[in-house]
Formats: C-alpha cells, sequence, structure tokens
C-alpha cells in the first residue's frame, strides 16, 4: 500500500562519519485486520465465524532525532546509516468497516507515539540528492477502545533533495 509523507529536516555534521539528524514529517499510518464475530451456523448446518474487515488511517507529526554515520564517502558519491528514537503527535484518525464510509475515530486512539527509525541511504549530486529505505516502529499501545494492543510499523523508500549545504572544511 503507497502512502505518501512529507518533511523537512536539518543535518549537523559533528566529523566526516558522524551527523545528527533532526526532522519533522507529516506522516500516515495505517493497518489492516479482521476481528471475529460470534460463532454460528450458516444456512448448511455448518458452524462458522464471520470476520469483519477494519481498516485504520492515522496521521501524525513525528520528531525523529538521528544519529548518522557514513559508511563510504567519495567526491560522487556518499552511503550512510542513520538510528534513533522519535516522538509522534497523533493529527487525526479514521477508520472504516467492510462495505462502510470511514468515520472520525481520534478519540479511539492516543494523542501520542513514539519508537524508533533506522535507515540506510546514499547521496549523489554533490550530495544534495538522496535516496534511503527507512523503517520504524512504535514503542506505545496506540488503541484506547479495545483490549488489543496495536503498536505502529512502517516500511518505505526516501526520496529527497538537501536545498542547503554547510561550507566545506
Amino acid at each position: 500500500m503507497i502512502r505518501g509523507n512529507a518533511g523537512i529536516m536539518t543535518n549537523y555534521r559533528l566529523s566526516n562519519l558522524f551527523s545528527l539528524q533532526a526532522e519533522l514529517n507529516f506522516t500516515t499510518h495505517g493497518k489492516n485486520y479482521c476481528i471475529d464475530g460470534l460463532p454460528h451456523r450458516n444456512r448448511y448446518g455448518y458452524e462458522v465465524t464471520d470476520q469483519t474487515l477494519i481498516n485504520i488511517r492515522l496521521h501524525y507529526l513525528e520528531l525523529p532525532l538521528l544519529a548518522k554515520f557514513t559508511l563510504f564517502s567519495s567526491q560522487k558519491v556518499t552511503f550512510d546509516m542513520a538510528a534513533g528514537p522519535f516522538i509522534g503527535y497523533k493529527l487525526a484518525a479514521r477508520q472504516k468497516t467492510e462495505g462502510g464510509d470511514y468515520q472520525n475515530t481520534t478519540s479511539d486512539y492516543t494523542r501520542l507515539n513514539a519508537g524508533y527509525q533506522i535507515s540506510f541511504g546514499f547521496s549523489v549530486m554533490k550530495k544534495r540528492l538522496f535516496f534511503e529505505m527507512r523503517g520504524s516502529r512504535g514503542f506505545v499501545p496506540i488503541n484506547t477502545a479495545d483490549a488489543t494492543k496495536i503498536t505502529t510499523m512502517q516500511g518505505g523508500v526516501a526520496i529527497g533533495y538537501y536545498f542547503f549545504s554547510g561550507k566545506k572544511k
């Protein structure tokens, strides 16, 4: 499933191999899951349990702080990895059941989310254009409506451009 995310970042280089990167991202998380209904007999006499498919969409403003390590660097390309914690604030939540429309379910989910992110990527074009594979995992159970503990998890590909670059030493 494709979801769009957008954000801004700043990167403070402490050495040629290490930097700190702070970001502010708008992200969309989603989940599909089934809940079981009560068992009953169908028209043929078999006992069955109906399932209802539920689709959740959560919108967050997230603030990750990542430690970024340069694995390889040349004049044309840089390979790096980054990892660190994030905190997220829920902006909206929507949910729909099979055959229904999306409903506002903001009160069914906690406002704050926290977890970690990890990424592997490379930069080209004088280290301005970057590509990343990124994953994140939330630690906080985000649902308040039932006993099932749901946490966030997301993976994706990021493409970005550094508009401003500091002076080289």
